[in-house]
Parts: C-alpha cells; sequence; structure tokens
C-alpha cells in the first residue's frame, strides 16, 4: 500500500511520508531531559515520528532553505523521522503555539530572543543528561559560541550553536574604479575602512555616491568591545559607561563624512542594503549580522567581492559571536530523537555540507573553514572567499539580560537622532536609557 503524504497547514513535509494527525501539545515538564534507556545496540528498533521544528529568531532560514541545508541530511541519518515540520515566526508566531500548546521538539533561538522568548515561556530544558550520555565533545565547537550559550542559560547548557555567527564586508568593484580608488585590503583596521569611505563619497553626475552603508542596529548588538547594554547589579540600560559613547562616536563619525550622510531609513537594515544592491550606490556594505553569504547570491548583477570587516584597532576582538542556537524544547514528547538531531546538526559532516555552499560553520576545524563556498554559485567561487577561511576572534558581554533587545532600540534611536538630527551625544546617550529603563521596567510589570 502505497505511504499518504500530507501537508499540515504552515508547515514543510520533507522527504518521509508525514505522520498525519500528529499529536499537537504534549505537558512535558520543563527541565525533564534525563535521556531514558541507554541508546546501544539491544535498545528497540526507533519507532516512526515527526520532528517539529520552531524558529522563535526571525524568517531565515526558510522552510525551503531548511530543507536543502538541513532536512535532506537528517531524514537520510535517521530514517525513522518520517516527516520534519519546520515553521518560522512568520508562518506561525510563537504566541499562537503557546496558546494552541503546538507541537516544538526543537526550538531555533539566538542571543536576541533566548532569554526574552525561550526561557522566559519555560521552553528551555537542560541538555547536560544527553551530553554525557551520547559522550558528545562540546570542545570540538567554536569556544566563543558555546560559551555564549552558557552565559545565556546562567551556565547551563540548553541548547548547541548550530549556525555560527560570522560577518563580511563587500565592496562594489566599479565604484572603486569610476572614482581611481585601490580595493580594501582582506585586513582592514576601522581607521582604514573611514578613510576609503571619504574618498569614495561625492556627488558624481547628480548622483550622490556613498562611501560606506551599515546597519548600526547589528553593529551595536555586536560591539566589538563586549559592552553590556544592561547593569548585571540595578537591571538598567549601562549607557553611562564611556565606552558606548566612544563607539558610537566611531560609528557617528563614518556619517558624518560629507557625502556619506544618511537619513533613517539608509541606516535600516534594509535601506542600507538598498543603497548597495538596488541603487548601486554605495561602494561598501555588510549586514554584520549573518550565519552566511546566500544574502550575495543575489548580487549576480554587482561587480563586487568580499574582504573582512574592518576591525577596531582597539578592540579585543571582531564583532561579537551571533550563533543560531538550537534548543531541546521542554514541552518535546521526544527529546532524545531531538538531542540527536540536534547533535548530528553539528556534525563534521552537516557542518562540512554547510561550509561548502557558503554558511558558517560553528565547528572550530581548519578543513571544514578551507572547504567554505566550494558549492556555491560558480559567480561567488569566484570571490574572494579565502577570508573565510581564517577563524573570527570574538569577545562576548559579562552580561545578559532578557531586556537587552530592549536597550539596543533605544541605543540604536539614540545614533540616529545623532546622526540624523544633530543631538549631543551625551543627550541622546541619556535619553535613550531614560526611555529604556522605562520600557524595561514596563515589560516587568507586564510579566506579574
Amino acid at each position: 500500500m502505497k505511504r499518504r503524504w500530507c501537508l499540515a497547514a504552515l508547515s514543510v513535509m520533507m522527504l518521509g511520508a508525514a505522520a498525519c494527525g500528529a499529536q499537537t501539545g504534549t505537558g512535558a515538564e520543563p527541565g525533564d531531559s534525563q535521556p531514558k534507556g541507554d541508546g546501544g545496540p539491544e535498545s528497540k528498533p526507533k519507532q516512526p515520528i515527526a520532528l517539529y521544528i520552531q524558529n522563535i529568531y526571525s524568517g531565515s532560514p526558510t522552510a525551503e532553505e531548511f530543507t536543502d541545508m538541513y532536512g535532506r541530511l537528517i531524514q537520510q541519518k535517521f530514517p525513522h523521522i518520517e516527516s520534519i515540520h519546520y515553521f518560522s515566526n512568520a508562518t506561525r508566531p510563537l504566541d499562537q503555539v503557546l496558546v494552541n500548546k503546538d507541537r516544538m521538539d526543537i526550538v531555533i533561538t539566538s542571543q536576541a530572543t533566548f532569554q526574552s522568548a525561550f526561557v522566559a515561556n519555560s521552553l528551555h530544558t537542560d541538555i547536560s543528561g544527553y551530553i554525557a550520555q551520547t559522550k558528545y565533545d562540546v570542545n570540538r565547537l567554536d569556544a566563543s559560541s558555546l560559551n555564549l550559550v552558557k552565559q545565556l542559560g546562567g551556565g547551563k547548557l540548553y541548547g548547541l550553536p548550530v549556525d555560527a555567527g560570522g560577518t563580511w564586508l563587500i565592496y562594489n568593484k566599479d565604484l572603486f574604479d569610476k572614482f581611481g580608488v585601490s580595493y580594501p585590503s582582506d585586513s582592514m583596521t576601522w581607521e582604514q575602512f573611514e578613510d576609503l569611505a571619504k574618498k569614495l563619497s561625492r556627488t558624481d553626475g547628480g548622483v550622490k555616491y556613498h562611501g560606506a552603508a551599515l546597519p548600526p542596529v547589528n553593529y551595536l548588538i555586536r560591539n566589538p568591545y563586549g559592552l553590556n547594554h544592561i547593569d548585571a547589579a540595578t537591571g538598567k540600560a549601562s549607557f553611562q559607561d564611556p565606552g558606548w559613547s566612544r563607539f558610537l562616536n566611531r560609528i557617528a563619525d563614518l556619517y558624518r563624512i560629507p557625502g556619506n550622510e544618511k537619513d533613517a531609513q539608509q541606516l535600516g537594515t534594509s535601506g542600507a542594503l538598498n543603497l548597495f544592491r538596488k541603487d548601486k550606490t554605495a561602494a561598501m556594505y555588510s549586514p554584520i549580522v549573518s550565519n552566511d553569504i546566500t544574502l550575495a547570491f543575489g548580487l549576480e548583477d554587482v561587480n563586487f567581492d568580499f574582504t573582512r570587516f574592518p576591525s577596531m584597532s582597539d578592540a579585543p576582538g571582531g564583532v561579537q559571536t551571533y550563533p543560531n542556537i538550537y534548543a531541546l524544547s521542554a514541552t518535546s514528547p521526544h527529546k532524545e530523537d531531538a538531542f540527536d538531531v540536534i547533535a548530528y546538526m553539528t556534525s563534521e559532516e552537516v557542518q562540512l555540507a554547510k561550509s561548502r555552499r557558503g554558511g558558517f560553520a560553528s565547528l572550530n576545524n581548519d578543513s571544514i573553514r578551507a572547504a567554505f563556498g566550494q558549492e556555491a554559485p560558480a559567480f561567488i567561487r569566484a570571490k574572494n572567499l579565502k577570508v573565510f577561511a581564517e577563524p573570527n576572534r570574538y569577545v562576548t558581554p559579562t552580561f545578559f539580560s532578557e531586556y537587552v533587545s530592549i536597550a539596543n532600540t533605544e541605543l540604536n534611536a539614540a545614533l540616529t537622532s545623532v546622526v540624523t538630527g544633530g543631538t549631543d551625544m551625551n543627550t541622546a546617550l541619556r535619553q535613550a536609557a531614560e526611555s529604556a529603563d522605562r520600557k524595561i521596567e514596563q515589560a516587568k510589570q507586564a510579566k506579574k
């Protein structure tokens, strides 16, 4: 008898036959992470299951991208997983999931949503029991990403970093050639980056050309100094730290360059990208937050190349690590299977496949980094991919709070007011701190 295939609403069916009418809502107790059974050769054959994955961080990857990157490999490795249903916040919002008690076996989160959404809704469960039983070697992972996950969990591991948080800079070679400016080196300081922006910012033939376009909101959350957004002792915004004023002024100076001024829209993530991709008037661009280089796959009509993101000469490392964290859901009825899948996604096999296609691996492995982009589109393979072969140097804040996103939004508003409205930096930071503290308190009261 032929297997029946079904497509659940807002979900994606991958490869195997679907378990139509699969369970939703399990009532599992948070923290119940101890594995049952020894998993050895005498264990009973695995029963067919469906796996539910909920991305609470963003709409990326899409269901199709997840299937292409991971889904097929997972089902080849674990044939008893007959179907995988992947959802993002765009297709199945977390609020809806919680109200309906929908199934979640694996939760994809990040620094931005780990505490404010994942932990706050008691979806977390300690995976140390599974790590011990399976003898999973955490030392294979990028140390900074692993430390970040531990810090977010207050010393406990609730998940593993699967997609590393790298970054990169791209530049429009035609604009450099047009204005007779030498291409960026593979290792630039921020000062050298600013100098290039000065040489490239101008109006020519009635067209305004921007030397550089970056979304500051992403740079603030990944600041290379490890500055804390929230004071651990008071729970309030820590913008009085002089390090913030110095850092924001460095960014503001980039947009004070004559010809490189930006309006509020152009300082946003889509606005900065449009200057480079759509208008082709920005000579240099970086998304700053990135787990791969697939954004560049859509730039075939731009004569560009890659280089490393510039480093602050007085900073202890590059931008902060910002991995996607794949965590075990406390409500999953298939915790062992879910952990096995998460562990497999950090295997050399999967991470190598991802690196070859232009994704940043979460393993500390030189050979995997060296294979970066080997299976990317042909025009990408012709680019300067060697810049991705070297490990990044990361710095991590000493304190994380579920209210970091609130603080970062206000910090970005402060910078925007300085750049676009001429507000004094000290005034902008004071107002941002007051607004952040007020909104943090409102968020705390709403939880009572």
